[in-house]
């Protein structure tokens, strides 16, 4: 009997294939028997179970001072399972933690077939208003996402930081977005500069 490497099992090698269905949110929460996807070294990731948040001491956070309440979600570590004979599990940082974007696939409309429309200057106006106000709303969650990135300690904000340039990076948004990513990742550098330059 051939075994499936797309069912989840635990510590089984998530497959690179589906390395684009990992949520790359820095502020995911996780729930106790929750099956995740666990970043073992960079770029290699495993199957896993959470068991339960993991207390962490605010004063020690991988051996550096925390400067960051613990409750927020890129403080939070976790108890998880690797392997069904570990029965006490290990503790991660929940930014070594994934979970999995759901994509549902379009349906097709039946008996439909496309029409070229003429696009007047009214429609392109509303269409970059929408742009611009998506534009907007992706800049406050950069801000707010680098902000709590900042207040962590070196190693972590460092996988916050990476896990943001593939989140906001044009390559991974949709095609009809890229311009809009285009804009939110070029503020994005810009804010990590000047962040980073002490502004």
């Amino acid at each position: 009997e051939e075994e499936d490497l797309y069912t989840p099992k635990l510590g089984r090698p998530f497959p690179e294939e589906l390395h684009h269905m990992l949520d790359r949110d820095i502020n995911n929460i996780f729930r106790p028997e929750e099956w995740v996807v666990y970043e073992t070294s960079e770029q290699f990731f495993v199957w896993a179970i959470i068991l339960y948040p993991h207390t962490v001491e605010d004063s020690e956070v991988n051996g550096e001072e925390a400067t960051s309440n613990s409750s927020e979600p890129t403080m939070t570590r976790y108890k998880i399972l690797l392997n069904e004979q570990d029965t006490e599990g290990e503790t991660v940082s929940a930014l070594d933690l994934y979970k999995l974007i759901t994509i549902v696939p379009e349906k097709e409309a039946e008996g439909q077939e496309l029409v070229p429309v003429d696009e007047s200057n009214s429609s392109t106006l509303v269409r970059q208003a929408a742009d611009s106000e998506r534009l907007r709303g992706l800049k406050q969650r950069i801000c707010i996402e680098l902000r709590l990135a900042w207040r962590l300690p070196e190693e972590e904000k460092k996988k916050a930081i990476r896990r943001m340039y593939i989140k906001y990076h044009p390559d991974k948004a949709e095609p009809t977005e890229m311009d809009l990513y285009e804009e939110a990742f070029k503020f994005m550098l810009r804010q990590i500069d000047r962040l980073e330059s002490g502004l």
